[in-house]
């Protein structure tokens, strides 16, 4: 290592690398790009969630589906999106377990739904084939996070430089 001085007092070091080591770091930074993107996924189902609840409220008003449930359906559709909504605000911080808590959330609802009306089991059943796509593209890109950050800090990427990555959910630029 080498220091170089920057100001009187501050010095940062940097490691000279080899060519293959730079194609290993640069492979894992391919990795965690993918790994986030898949997570990206995922949150972006959890919103999309927030948002199918939205619009289910309003079309159910619209429409006065709900009736005598009225202010039930109301609280429902409110909690269940603002679940949706905070889980998918967190998933920055620990991506494996807020998307773990809202499939498990969304498999609840919808044994809920199968259980009161029997009905609702296919009524949408192509959105539920994409949100369980969803999910488990982010759930997968979360798996497979914790065996790239484990690879970067091997090859010598600093932590919190692939933490600050995590957090954003943006990639690492490309070691030159």
């Amino acid at each position: 290592m080498e220091d170089e001085i920057l100001d009187e007092n501050l010095t940062v070091e940097y490691r000279k690398y080899d060519s293959q080591t730079i194609v290993r770091i640069n492979d894992a930074k391919i990795q965690l790009g993918e790994d986030l993107n898949n997570i990206i996924t995922g949150r972006t189902t959890l919103f999309a969630l927030f948002g199918l609840n939205v619009l289910g409220l309003f079309v159910g008003m619209i429409t006065d589906e709900y009736g005598d449930l009225f202010v039930g359906t109301v609280l429902e559709f409110v909690v269940l999106g603002c679940f949706y909504l905070l889980l998918g605000y967190l998933v920055p911080r620990r991506p494996l377990l807020y998307l773990a808590l809202g499939v498990g959330l969304y498999v609840l609802v919808l044994i809920g739904n199968a259980i009161i009306m029997s009905e609702t089991i296919f009524v949408g059943f192509f959105v539920k084939i994409a949100v369980f796509y969803g999910f488990f593209r982010g759930i997968s890109g979360a798996l497979s996070l914790r065996r790239t950050k484990e690879r970067l800090s091997s090859l010598g990427v600093p932590e919190e430089e692939i933490k600050q990555a995590i957090r954003t959910l943006k990639p690492i630029p490309r070691t030159g």
